[in-house]
């Protein structure tokens, strides 16, 4: 479901994923679906992005791999 995906975004949360656990995977999926439905009309609020990110630096061991992704989504999402 693209649209309820993208709806999540739009009112401000993270579009649910229950079979992923990984927060990497996690916040890269997000960013992702971030980065293709973006509309500067319709702006998603980025705290959604900021808080899959800062769960995925909660995750202890992947914290340094986190912290590669999430400079490297942003260095994506700059246009926005």
């Amino acid at each position: 479901m693209a649209i309820a995906r993208v709806e999540q975004l739009f009112r401000g949360s993270a579009p649910a994923d229950p079979q992923q656990t990984d927060p990497l995977i996690r916040a890269t999926r997000i960013t992702n679906q971030f980065s293709v439905s973006y509309v500067h009309a319709i702006p998603f609020d980025r705290a959604v992005l900021r808080n899959a990110w800062n769960e995925c630096n909660d995750g202890g061991q992947l914290g340094s791999a986190c912290h590669t992704a999430r400079l490297r989504a942003n260095e994506r999402l700059d246009r926005f």
